[in-house]
């Protein structure tokens, strides 16, 4: 039988996860020497399905592969996109802050401006401090 381990490490930049397959095709030698008297072309077809099921492992290997890579650019790219929504807001609330000021509101403009910076700190401060959460199974 085939047994399966998952380890997962962090590091500074993130989590890394390892995957070691432990996993015997073909039977043991004095097994197979067993089979050969049962039937002499058994280890033949032995070897061929050990193939079949090898290649059938890699190629579900490589699509895990292709769907995690696929999934690291869909979160990058909303990571990015979020990036330029909350410039595009700070520029927006400084904007309407100057406008209240130059519509006579002074004090309601600059609370409004002050509250606009505590908020482009606090959302960058956040970023910087982003902590790496570990990947899904």
């Amino acid at each position: 039988m085939a047994s399966r381990k998952r380890q997962l490490s962090k590091t500074k930049k993130g989590y890394v996860a390892q995957e070691q397959m432990d996993d015997h095709i073909l039977p043991s030698p004095e097994e197979l020497a067993q089979y050969k008297t049962l039937d002499s072309g058994i280890i033949d077809y032995l070897k061929i399905a050990a193939s079949k099921e090898q290649d059938h492992r890699h190629k579900l290997d490589d699509e895990y592969i292709k769907l995690n890579k696929r999934e690291q650019l869909f979160l990058h790219g909303i990571k990015i996109l979020a990036v330029i929504a909350a410039f595009a807001l700070a520029a927006l609330l400084i904007w309407f802050s100057y406008w209240l000021i130059t519509m006579g509101h002074t004090l309601e403009g600059t609370i409004f401006g002050g509250a606009t910076l505590v908020y482009i700190l606090y959302v960058f401060i956040s970023i910087a401090n982003n902590k790496a959460r570990p990947p899904s199974a």
